[in-house]
């Protein structure tokens, strides 16, 4: 079969099943339509999951772990920076000694 007749046949597939798809009661056409979309996640899914390549997989490897270190770095900074400012914390709240000094008036 040559790669027209394919697709030929593959578009009077479609518009076969979309003629009895108009043709069911309201019910069993949501069910239809249910059935299709569920088909087409799992099998979506399985394709992707099937011609992802190696490159990508340890590129999303070495990206996790760069956000991972990063969130790290971000959580001692911020320890640090608390540790060395003056502030006082009452419970929850920082309260630094710049926000209880008198404003000046304009």
């Amino acid at each position: 079969m040559s790669g027209e007749q394919v697709l030929a046949v593959l578009v009077a597939s479609v518009c076969a099943v979309m003629l009895v798809r108009l043709c069911l009661p309201a019910s069993r056409r949501i069910q239809l339509d249910q059935a299709v979309r569920r088909q087409w996640v799992l099998t979506s899914g399985a394709v992707r999951r099937l011609f992802r390549s190696r490159a990508a997989r340890q590129a999303e490897a070495v990206q996790a772990e760069q956000a991972r270190q990063a969130t790290e770095a971000a959580i001692e900074r911020a320890r640090r920076a608390s540790r060395a400012a003056d502030v006082v914390r009452e419970g929850n709240v920082y309260k630094p000694e710049a926000f209880q000094k008198p404003r000046k008036p304009h």
